[in-house]
């Protein structure tokens, strides 16, 4: 196991030494997990800061101890992140919110425009049919290249004649959530009430919504999940860890694997 006293700057250049060789299209990010109150370095930890600035390695920080100031730096001049855990809870909340890969900056991806078509779709009548796509096959229904005017049996595809990428706008709907997934649901404890409660309470209209005098129910179908005074919980229950609203094990599942977008969430920011 580790011992002696905690070196940033050694941390800072064993990181760089690994992570420089990396392609330009790779993330170069450091996680850092604080538990002292101070640094030992063996010169300029400044010099290993900009060492990683100048390698795009960004470095977030996540201190078990307290607050230290050269760990707020350094996340400051690489673009990371700091938090300091409060409790255990915090602690895992502050881990899990870096699993998530960060958004590509303009400097490590170049952002490219894709020209594409949204083409109409002809009438199915027999009496309109024409020959279709590269294969030349007699069809009654088809897509219109809006560039070339040339038809296509289906989409997605590339214009056989024009070479025009042709897409639907449900396509480019269908592929958006992927880029942006709704964060895991944490299962609910007393804990997790207890500092759900504290936000919701300055949102009384969510707050009555779900929760009565009867008992707590879910916010996604109304199902009640706990009563008052009852031995354990109805059901599992969990609860987003941004609008802090309560969902069923089956609403859990329908929001991540159908709907893609968390209610509560989206109340939220509609107010």
């Amino acid at each position: 196991p580790p011992a002696g006293d905690a070196s940033l700057q050694n941390a800072l250049d064993l990181s760089v030494s690994l992570l420089r060789s990396l392609p330009p299209y790779g993330h170069r990010e450091v996680l850092v997990l604080f538990a002292a109150l101070a640094t030992c370095d063996p010169g300029s930890v400044l010099d290993s800061m900009k060492a990683c600035k100048d390698n795009n390695i960004r470095v977030s920080v996540v201190g078990v101890a307290a607050e230290v100031y050269v760990c707020r730096r350094v996340t400051e001049v690489t673009g990371g992140s700091y938090g300091v855990a409060l409790n255990e809870a915090h602690l895992e909340q502050l881990l899990l919110a870096h699993s998530t890969p960060p958004p590509a900056t303009a400097v490590q991806a170049r952002a490219e425009l894709v020209r594409m078509g949204f083409p109409q779709r002809s009438t199915e009548e027999a009496s309109s049919a024409v020959f279709v796509g590269q294969d030349v096959r007699l069809l009654a229904g088809s897509y219109t290249c809006p560039r070339c005017k040339s038809r296509v049996p289906e989409l997605p595809c590339e214009c056989h004649t024009c070479g025009l990428t042709l897409i639907s706008s449900p396509h480019l709907a269908r592929s958006y959530h992927h880029l942006f997934p709704v964060p895991p649901y944490s299962e609910d404890s007393e804990e997790r009430a207890a500092e759900a409660e504290v936000v919701l309470r300055a949102q009384p209209a969510m707050r009555e919504e779900v929760t009565t005098s009867t008992g707590v129910y879910c916010f996604g179908c109304l199902r009640e999940v706990s009563r008052p005074g009852a031995t354990g919980q109805l059901h599992l229950t969990l609860r987003c860890g941004q609008c802090k609203q309560v969902f069923c094990f089956e609403c859990d599942a329908y929001v991540h694997e159908q709907l893609h977008n968390c209610p509560g969430c989206e109340l939220v920011a509609g107010t």
